[in-house]
């Protein structure tokens, strides 16, 4: 067993003081996740172990110590070395003394086991383990050819302030919100040699949440991931933990291809082993296993933002679309969102007769379009623009009136105090030529992309984004968005709500790969617009597979209707 320790002047006690596991996020893993760990490090008997270096950066009671060890004596016998040359080949940390007192006497059981005499496998032991605080020590260590273990998951809030603001000093990706584990994966990777690799086991919010951005950025910009195998329903560790587990597997060089694997809550030793195997093999056909799922990326997503989620064959199908076609932006197309008001009760009102006809536009909103067509309940916005700015109130008698009557209420606004002379601006500034632009109304919250045409009449409220373009046919776009191949995009990024619907938002939709408008064939173009018209999310499917040239789709396939 091995738990990763939080160190006990992070967890605001005195270092001498004993603490209790749960309070020091102390996490047991099974012996076979250590050993799984070590294969897809590369820390492997074949090689000369000796006369490399791994550090455990939160040893805890030593499973991944003992694990490692073990693995150095079959190397050095391999190799023909006596393990005294493995001095320096193994740098363990932990800051608790309990800690580093049982890892030390199961390193030395260990050693004594496999006909080390007693006094070297003492020495060796107080060599290799160390009582320190690995955030603290990091800076002054040598580089590593491995970095390996279980970095302690403890949140923000109970980690002293103090002992935050100096990790942070050093660490800087631990901002916002960042847990204990981030900083131990910043200065893990920190610590890599030239193709030396950090594999550990550890919450995988860092993928995807905000607090793990600034982390995910040096990743994809300095670091190659080479596999990561999301456990959350695996038994990985000895009690149940409430964090979602992956193991992460990071090399300092080259972005490579990358093996992904989703883990079946069966997973265990003989699983395992498989996989190691199907690693080892490197990219090749995939086996199917009853007990995960696996496929090989051709890189890795680094297009900022968070890392998608989603079955290893919906990944690998995604990296591979990243790969060859460009963003929905690069291919001509402009993605926006709807006006925001401050106050839409008032500036959207049903009574176009309080209103002079030239300050009011047409709008529509999210629950307008849900059919799939354009259902338009009558209401108009209260337009107090002008092109040179805020329209001068006494101009417009009927417009004046209606606001003063809500004046109240819309000084009150954030942005009315910030500029109290033109109190009835709205927060956007409307722009009346959006109304009348042909353009794609695609609702924020929804289960998928559901984009609709308006020819140019209204003006988007700000619960719908819009697409405009002069190179495309929006209706052969539309065909493209409606279908499931588009949708695995937003649907790979997207935050889903507790309702099951994704937010669909300008970020997630600007992430959406398309092939360029020219290199669609007529007869493809012609079933995406038919499809689109149809509202056909099948047809829209096999069409889009056409036109990405894709001829496999990770899931099942609408039947032809032709």
């Amino acid at each position: 067993m091995t738990q990763a320790l939080l160190s006990a002047s992070a967890a605001g006690t005195k270092p001498d003081e004993p603490q209790p596991p749960e309070k020091l996020g102390a996490v047991f893993t099974k012996r076979w996740v250590v050993e799984l760990i070590l294969d897809l490090a590369g820390y492997t008997v074949n090689e000369d172990l000796a006369g490399q270096r791994v550090i455990e950066p939160s040893a805890g009671h030593g499973a991944f110590v003992v694990g490692i060890v073990e693995r150095l004596l079959e190397s050095c016998r391999i190799h023909g070395r006596d393990i005294v040359d493995a001095g320096m080949a193994l740098l363990a940390f932990d800051i608790d003394s309990t800690a580093v007192t049982a890892c030390r006497r199961a390193v030395v059981s260990t050693l004594v086991e496999n006909g080390v005499a007693p006094p070297v496998a003492r020495k060796l032991a107080q060599t290799w383990v160390r009582r320190a605080d690995f955030l603290k020590v990091a800076p002054q260590l040598q580089r590593a050819r491995w970095v390996i273990g279980n970095p302690p998951y403890v949140r923000v809030e109970d980690v002293d302030k103090d002992a935050m603001a100096t990790y942070r000093e050093s660490w800087t990706t631990m901002s916002g919100r960042a847990d204990l584990y981030v900083g131990f994966l910043e200065a893990g990777i920190s610590l890599l040699e030239d193709e030396g690799r950090l594999a550990v086991i550890c919450a995988d919010r860092w993928m995807r949440n905000r607090y793990g951005a600034s982390l995910r950025a040096m990743v994809e910009q300095q670091f190659s991931i080479d596999a990561c195998v999301v456990m959350h329903d695996v038994e990985a560790f000895e009690d149940r933990v409430a964090a979602y587990p992956a193991i992460a597997v990071v090399r300092a060089g080259k972005q490579g291809s990358a093996l992904v694997c989703e883990a079946d809550v069966s997973f265990a030793s003989s699983a395992a082993r498989r996989l190691t195997a199907a690693w080892v093999r490197g990219p090749s056909p995939v086996r199917e296993d009853h007990q995960y799922r696996m496929s090989w990326t051709r890189g890795w997503f680094s297009e900022g933002g968070s890392w998608p989620a989603g079955s290893p064959d919906r990944l690998r199908v995604l990296s591979a679309l990243e790969t060859k076609f460009p963003t929905l932006e690069d291919t001509g197309v402009t993605v926006a969102v709807g006006a925001a008001t401050g106050a839409d009760d008032i500036y959207v009102t049903a009574d176009a007769s309080k209103i002079e006809p030239e300050r009011l536009i047409p709008a529509i909103s999210a629950r307008e379009i849900t059919s799939g067509e354009i259902k338009w309940a009558g209401r108009h916005m209260v337009n107090p623009w002008e092109p040179d700015g805020v329209v001068t109130l006494a101009d417009y008698p009927k417009m004046r009136r209606y606001l003063m009557g809500h004046s109240s209420r819309l000084k009150a606004r954030y942005v009315a105090q910030k500029q109290p002379a033109t109190w009835w601006r709205t927060i956007d500034r409307i722009h009346p030529a959006i109304a009348n632009t042909e353009k794609l109304l695609i609702p924020d919250l929804k289960d998928r992309i559901h984009p609709v045409i308006d020819p140019g009449h209204y003006y988007p409220l700000h619960n719908l984004y819009y697409v405009t373009s002069a190179t495309w046919d929006l209706q052969v776009l539309g065909g493209l968005l409606l279908s499931d191949v588009a949708n695995l995009f937003v649907e790979s990024y997207s935050v889903r709500m507790a309702n099951g619907y994704m937010r669909v938002s300008a970020q997630y939709l600007r992430r959406v790969r398309v092939p360029m408008y020219q290199d669609i064939d007529q007869g493809t173009r012609q079933a995406l617009r038919k499809a689109f018209k149809e509202r056909d999310i099948g047809a829209a499917t096999l069409a889009a597979l056409k036109a990405y040239g894709l001829t496999t789709w990770p899931g099942s396939l609408p039947a032809r209707n032709d």
